[in-house]
């Protein structure tokens, strides 16, 4: 198993802004990204640049279980999304610095952007935790009085739970990044890139657990992180080993329908509650990624320092 953390999303919003200095930095966008491999998509009030990946022609490989490998293709990239919202003079500024380039990444963060908007405030981060060689399908958060939702794909295989709500300060998402990637693929906005180190990890299994961070809750987003890491139970077959029937039969309803427990009364619920807490919160993967994420405390410093919270 490898972990891995990465900055997923960065927004960042300038307050006061007339719309002829947008123009202005539209324009300069325009002028300076308007060539091969890129292309720009705008309107009065957005502008989306994207980079189009071309590799010469899908090839497929077939591994040892029957499956198809899908190696190479061709797809369209946003690198970034910039919109002028009129009615309250802001800019707002959407990348992943996951995925552009290191150039993009400095155009962004320093260069004529900082000196056109100096001022530049966050208005949401996401923190990405990637698992590579662990499959994640039986974690479950136990998150109080926060709505969860499962996404089954085919053959009802789990690829994606939410906890909470898409445009609310904080948002939850664990899925399958491998089924993903290759879904994307087929639909020709991705490839396959599982990293070259980790590949044999990746082409197993790859998840992610990301959180979305908005206006408020920005601050405390690594303890934010932390209790979210806290909060996982691990309702796996090898914890279930030495249970007896009552608590194997409990925990198999519940990784199967975990909307159940928002149904309980409140005394189940919280028995419920103290039973996966005492039998199934201890898990190599969160000592390994509550370490790795103190050891990671630069990369969050960066960008507090590069855009502060708004007074």
């Amino acid at each position: 198993m490898e972990l891995r953390y990465s900055i997923d999303n960065i927004t960042w919003v300038a307050h006061d802004v007339p719309l002829n200095k947008f123009a202005e930095y539209k324009d300069f966008i325009f002028n300076n990204f308007d060539y091969e491999p890129y292309t720009v998509e705008e309107s009065n009030y957005m502008l989306t640049l994207f980079k189009k990946i071309k590799v010469e022609e899908t090839t497929t490989e077939v591994d040892e279980d029957g499956e198809v490998i899908l190696k190479e293709g061709f797809y369209r990239e946003r690198q970034f999304h910039l919109q002028y919202i009129s009615g309250k003079s802001i800019v707002r500024m959407e990348y992943n610095p996951n995925v552009i380039s290191k150039v993009l990444v400095d155009f962004i963060e320093h260069g004529f952007s900082k000196e056109l908007f100096p001022v530049r405030h966050m208005s949401r981060i996401d923190i990405a935790l990637d698992v590579f060689g662990r499959d994640l399908t039986y974690l479950f958060l136990d998150r109080p009085r926060v709505k969860s939702t499962r996404i089954c794909g085919i053959n009802n295989s789990l690829e994606n739970t939410y906890y909470g709500m898409r445009k609310s300060d904080l948002f939850i998402r664990i899925y399958n990044k491998a089924v993903e990637r290759r879904q994307k693929f087929l639909q020709g906005k991705a490839y396959e890139d599982f990293p070259e180190d980790i590949y044999h990890l990746a082409r197993k299994h790859w998840w992610r657990i990301e959180m979305q961070v908005r206006t408020r809750a920005i601050n405390d987003c690594f303890s934010l992180f932390e209790e979210m890491l806290d909060q996982m139970r691990f309702l796996i077959d090898e914890n279930l080993e030495n249970k007896d029937i009552g608590v194997i039969l409990k925990v198999l309803g519940l990784r199967e329908r975990p909307w159940l427990l928002g149904r309980m009364p409140k005394a189940t619920k919280s028995e419920y509650r103290k039973l996966l807490k005492e039998n199934f919160s201890e898990d190599e993967l969160k000592e390994k990624a509550k370490k790795l994420l103190h050891e990671e405390t630069a990369m969050f410093d960066y960008y507090f320092a590069l855009y502060p919270m708004k007074d």
